[in-house]
């Protein structure tokens, strides 16, 4: 991929974490937070085993796989955990959770 392709791609992305992001509350609903979180896993270790196999225009896809995956765990699951999670602890479990992801 040449880098002049950089900033559409980048814009591509973050509309995938927006489309994901759109799919994730709906998933949430009809499929429940066990299956939703169960795709998240499958779509994290799609994303990763794909850009550690493939180069180029492949693993750029594989990417996207991991940003629909932020779009589509972020609303569901992160509604959940602030019901789950009391308020004294929250900032922390966020604080940590996002040091995890990355």
């Amino acid at each position: 991929m040449h880098t002049s392709w950089l900033g559409p791609f980048w814009s591509l992305a973050a509309f995938v974490v927006a489309f994901g992001a759109l799919c994730g509350q709906r998933a949430g609903d009809r499929f429940g937070y066990r299956a939703t979180l169960l795709a998240s896993v499958l779509l994290i270790a799609a994303g990763y085993l794909g850009l550690g196999l493939s180069h180029g225009m492949w693993g750029a896809l594989f990417y996207l796989c991991l940003t629909f995956m932020r779009g589509l765990h972020a609303p569901h699951l992160h509604h959940r955990e602030q019901r789950l999670i009391p308020d004294s602890d929250r900032a922390a479990f966020v604080s940590f959770r996002s040091f995890l992801f990355r």
